[in-house]
């Protein structure tokens, strides 16, 4: 029983690493579409001052222009200017999903009772 374990849980690793790639992916994803979302909000709206000004600057590289940026941009949202107010809705969206996202599977299945012994429940009887 051991070994048959030990065998299958090998293969449930590799299963589980391919949905948390997958999933994680997805999260930098939407990270992306929201903060764009708040840039043309911040555009509509007519926002300046400091959350207009750029958080930095990239003016050559791979991170500032050709198909790695265009790649970037489309995908996460990537900017090689971005606003404050940008990079804060990145943050923003990105930190509370991310805990929410790792700490979900933590989650313990087993009720106890005050004293710290495990409860049995009773199935109704008919």
């Amino acid at each position: 029983m051991i070994f048959w374990m030990r065998k299958n849980a090998c293969g449930m690793s590799a299963e589980l690493h391919g949905k948390l790639d997958a999933a994680a992916s997805s999260s930098a994803i939407a990270t992306g579409l929201f903060a764009k979302a708040v840039h043309e909000f911040r555009e509509l709206l007519g926002v300046e001052g400091w959350l207009a000004e750029p958080s930095w600057l990239i003016e050559s590289g791979p991170f500032a222009s050709g198909w790695f940026y265009d790649f970037l941009a489309g995908v996460f949202g990537w900017s090689s200017d971005p606003e404050r107010v940008r990079v804060i809705a990145y943050l923003a969206y990105l930190v509370p999903v991310s805990i929410a996202f790792f700490a979900g599977g933590r989650r313990s299945t087993a009720t106890t009772a005050p004293t710290g012994t495990p409860t049995r429940q009773v199935p109704a009887s008919v």
